[in-house]
């Protein structure tokens, strides 16, 4: 049997469900201000309500999590709310290093979702790891890249953010970032030293696509099983590059 303590705390987290639901549905957050869904209450007056009245003293505020593992701050992040993402990061010390189920960070959503202003306040966090990967291999500057977050990348890069890493499929932030229609991202991280290598084992080798130089809207790439061809193609054209030049 629970103690009345722990069904306090049991009580307390079904309230603080409520927190989620006035960051990203507008209905609910409607209900939440005792009105109508245009009532004027704002996020911001919502979630700080819940946390005075609801938040038990020993609870971190990264312990309050919505069915898909998000944090309030990952939850903020992603529906673009700048001063909700301030006030907890300020007021209640949430951290930018925590994950969703799929290993997503406040960071990465922010990049995701198009939200550079959130990006750009969890980055001047001094406590931020702008290079942990979720399930699929991918960092903040791969989402950054390919959602043409030009602003964004570059201060990754400041922050030391790795150009060189591979997802789970052996793709580079520079091939999302071409793959995205975004060669001011792709120039950006040519220039820091990232390379796209595109290798597929053949049965006399491994067949390598090796792109090193952008030059307006077209890639410079060499090909084959020694890197023995050479060739130019449009940027709209790189997702067929490995189909067109496949032994």
């Amino acid at each position: 049997m629970l103690s009345c303590f722990n069904w306090k705390r049991v009580r307390q987290r079904k309230r603080m469900q409520k927190a989620f639901h006035c960051l990203h549905d507008r209905k609910k957050r409607g209900a939440l201000s005792g009105g109508s869904p245009g009532a004027s209450r704002t996020p911001l007056e919502i979630l700080s309500a819940l946390l005075e009245h609801h938040r038990l003293p020993d609870v971190s505020i990264d312990e309050y999590r919505d069915s898909e593992g998000k944090t309030l701050l990952i939850a903020a992040a992603a529906a673009g709310h700048v001063d909700v993402v301030s006030y907890l990061l300020r007021v209640h010390g949430a951290s930018p290093n925590q994950v969703d189920c799929k290993g997503r960070t406040a960071l990465m959503c922010s990049a995701a979702f198009l939200k550079p202003k959130v990006a750009m306040m969890l980055l001047a966090q001094p406590d931020i790891d702008v290079n942990i990967a979720h399930t699929g291999g991918e960092t903040a500057l791969f989402l950054a890249a390919h959602s043409g977050l030009c602003d964004v990348v570059k201060r990754l890069i400041e922050m030391g953010a790795d150009v060189h890493k591979q997802n789970a499929t052996g793709f580079t932030a520079l091939m999302l970032a071409i793959d995205g229609g975004h060669p001011e991202i792709a120039k950006v991280l040519i220039e820091a030293g990232s390379v796209v290598r595109l290798n597929r084992p053949t049965a006399s080798g491994t067949y390598t696509i090796y792109i090193d130089n952008i030059n307006g809207d077209s890639v410079q790439y060499s090909y084959g099983l020694g890197l023995l061809s050479e060739g130019m193609c449009r940027l709209s054209d790189i997702r067929g590059l490995e189909e067109n030049h496949a032994p």
